[in-house]
């Protein structure tokens, strides 16, 4: 993919032991959506047999903060989600220095794998 030159700040976080989960402490702007303060994330979601391959939490985090949010809340469909996932995987590795070579099988995974709320449109 093309460095489109967007650049994600790093998003503003804080871990919560009563829930195990990370949570956005300030609205993270993107060029596509802003998720809202509050909201949480486990990372990257990783099977167990991959783990050793790719961490939860990693270069790749302002990416999936998105996907995640996407899939919790039914925004767009499952394939924009997946799709922007992958853009911004890409925006992580210029940005970041994500590995390139990890992104392909993680667009696989959650094209594969992955499941939202898809079902249930909810007002943003």
């Amino acid at each position: 993919m093309i460095n489109d030159g967007v650049r994600f700040e790093w998003p503003q976080l804080q871990y919560r032991m009563d829930v195990r989960l990370f949570q956005l402490t300030q609205d993270y702007v993107t060029p596509e959506y802003t998720v809202s303060a509050g909201n949480f994330t486990d990372g990257a979601t990783v099977p167990g047999i991959l783990e050793p391959y790719v961490n939860k939490f990693d270069r790749h985090l302002p990416a999936a903060i998105v996907h995640d949010w996407m899939y919790t809340h039914g925004i767009g469909t499952k394939k924009e989600a997946d799709d922007l996932f992958e853009r911004n995987l890409w925006r992580c590795h210029y940005a970041y220095g994500f590995p390139a070579d990890k992104i392909a099988p993680m667009v696989l995974a959650v094209r594969t794998f992955g499941k939202g709320n898809f079902y249930k449109k909810v007002s943003i």
